[in-house]
């Protein structure tokens, strides 16, 4: 095993990647999904709101990472799915960072929201908003650890 250590541009540039494949795997998503895996994604976010009903933070994280594994394979675009596959690790790790999950599942019900609505474009944007989210989110959260001393 070996432990990298993320620098903060190293995570501003996975940010911007994920901006760009995440996007585009969501329009794909919303155009190419289908009912049962609109079904599965619905399942999941059940799955993750009563993790964090138990307050079980590994749970939750299995249930994060699942819904953007998800949505990948929901693209149906393999090249898409190869690329983010040596992007996952380091965004899984980034994602289980997240103290309060509450923001990011509501996002999760608005982005499944927007692909079942067939709207491309506002699934783009919500998918957009999502990611720009868990970057702000990250940042605070490094902000805390540098105010408090903890790494």
């Amino acid at each position: 095993m070996v432990v990298t250590t993320l620098t903060n541009e190293d995570v501003e540039e996975l940010f911007e990647v994920r901006e760009a494949l995440e996007v585009l795997a969501v329009r794909r998503a919303t155009a190419r999904a289908t009912p049962s895996e609109l079904l599965r994604l619905a399942k999941v976010l059940s799955d993750s709101k009563d993790a964090a009903e138990r307050r079980d933070p590994r749970a939750v994280g299995r249930c994060n990472q699942e819904f953007h594994d998800l949505l990948m394979a929901s693209a149906h675009n393999s090249l898409l799915v190869t690329m983010m596959e040596p992007l996952e690790g380091r965004l899984h790790w980034l994602l289980r960072q997240n103290d309060d999950p509450r923001p990011l599942h509501d996002e999760h019900i608005a982005l499944l929201d927007a692909i079942r609505s067939g709207d491309p474009d506002r699934a783009a944007a919500q998918a957009l908003a999502h990611v720009r989210t868990s970057r702000r989110i990250w940042l605070e959260s490094e902000a805390r650890k540098s105010e408090t001393g903890v790494s």
